[in-house]
């Protein structure tokens, strides 16, 4: 499927919407949680069925991170119809 870009569209709704088609090609399932941890508290919760990836690569704008933290995103299932995601990190503007 490729993104048809509508010019009545802001910039900002084109990155989001590439982004959802970017996280539908992963293959990864919609998640029906989220968890967010600063990297302080980024402990194993249970073992992920995907990733760990690099937070950036899910988001649609810039990210930038504090060296020596961890910045990273993986989707865990602790309940079989409940996959969450888990954003170990976070974002710093």
């Amino acid at each position: 499927m490729s993104l048809q870009v509508n010019p009545w569209m802001s910039q900002r709704e084109q990155d989001l919407d590439q982004a959802i088609e970017h996280w539908e090609q992963r293959g990864w399932p919609k998640p029906w949680g989220l968890v967010i941890s600063g990297s302080g508290l980024a402990v194993d919760l249970t073992p992920p069925t995907h990733g760990p990836i690099p937070l950036a690569e899910l988001l649609p704008f810039e990210v930038q991170s504090v060296i020596g933290h961890p910045h990273s995103a993986e989707m865990l299932q602790p309940h079989p119809d409940r996959p969450v995601l888990y954003l170990r990190g976070r974002v710093h503007g």
